[in-house]
């Protein structure tokens, strides 16, 4: 069996830190940037939900499932196939804005 960098890497070493590749992108939802949510969330399939819409829900389709969020929320891009939403008390733990 033939193992890659990576698995290598992982084998010898696997736990300890990390960083991303890419420097995720974040975007805050509100009510005035829709075509904006839209925009960050292709390609994935987005749409606002007929339930709770003043308080602006929406649920986007996932490769690990659909996940609702509403207005004040902010979703980070994380690579081309992943998107974390979270409130902004997570976005705070996780985060920080240079």
């Amino acid at each position: 069996m033939s193992f890659d960098d990576l698995e290598t890497r992982l084998i010898f070493q696997p736990k300890g830190f990390c960083k991303p590749n890419q420097t995720p992108r974040y975007l805050l939802y509100s009510k005035e940037n829709w075509k904006e949510v839209k925009a960050f969330c292709n390609p994935f399939s987005i749409e606002r939900t007929k339930k709770d819409t003043t308080k602006g829900r929406a649920v986007i389709d996932l490769p690990t499932g659909n996940t609702a969020f509403e207005y004040g929320m902010i979703l980070v891009r994380l690579g081309a196939t992943r998107i974390l939403v979270c409130t902004a008390k997570e976005f705070d733990e996780l985060f920080y804005i240079p």
